[in-house]
């Protein structure tokens, strides 16, 4: 997903009826409404539909409807994308460390050679100038 997608779905959203949304009506389906409150006398209906009453959203909430049915799988999708992402860094991550304390562990012991050889070399050197 781009970020000029990111950025049109953001401006739907920031352009639409403010939530949350109700869907308030019998279970026939004969009278249903959208609306930003779950009583229906106390919301502002966003769409209306039966009894022969009708209403219908404004244009940017209209928008914002249409489009939520592309939307909303393009945001899933983008989601798994950037998880599978993380998990591949989160596994990058761990082989990382394991490689990071393997070349500390590493350079301890060649530090310890290198102070035991500069010991030896100095005994010696002692043990020469006798």
């Amino acid at each position: 997903m781009t970020q000029e997608q990111l950025e049109a779905i953001e401006a739907r959203v920031g352009a639409a009826v403010p939530g949350p949304w109700f869907l308030v009506g019998d279970s026939s389906g004969a009278a249903m409404e959208l609306q930003t409150a779950e009583k229906w006398w106390e919301g502002k209906v966003i769409w209306s539909s039966g009894h022969g009453e009708y209403a219908f959203p404004d244009d940017a909430t209209g928008e914002f409807i249409r489009a939520s049915r592309e939307d909303v799988p393009a945001l899933l999708g983008y989601i798994k994308e950037i998880e599978a992402e993380l998990r591949l860094h989160k596994e990058d991550r761990v082989r990382l460390r394991s490689e990071n304390l393997r070349l500390f562990s590493e350079n301890q012991r060649f530090r310890r050679q290198i102070e035991e050889a500069t010991m030896k070399g100095l005994v010696f050197f002692c043990e020469e100038k006798r």
